[in-house]
């Protein structure tokens, strides 16, 4: 039973990742399913942890393929190239609470 669970598991997890890998090729039901990727990370990397714990070794090491190509896809987003030039921006923020503060006291 555990093991038809975390096969069902892998393979609906992965169905995101190939679509990333393969493409989309513009359908829409695939392009959701691309959109979806990011948000497939984090349960791959807890379904790889049970997967280990529970000695699956061939499931964990498909599972490890995915949040290995997730990582490569998905790091780059999150660490930047170089440090961004410009100018320090100061923002602002006021509630006004739908008009009944004083805009002349701000």
């Amino acid at each position: 039973m555990r093991r038809t669970l975390l096969t069902l598991a892998t393979v609906a997890l992965a169905v995101p990742t190939a679509v990333r890998l393969v493409g989309d090729h513009g359908r829409i039901a695939l392009v959701l399913l691309a959109v979806v990727t990011p948000f497939v990370a984090l349960p791959l990397a807890v379904l790889l942890a049970v997967q280990l714990v529970l000695r699956r070794w061939v499931l964990a090491g498909v599972t490890g393929v995915l949040v290995l190509l997730n990582v490569c896809w998905l790091l780059p987003l999150y660490v930047a190239d170089t440090v961004p030039q410009g100018q320090a921006l100061t923002v602002l923020t006021a509630n006004l609470y739908f008009g009944r503060a004083d805009a002349e006291a701000l």
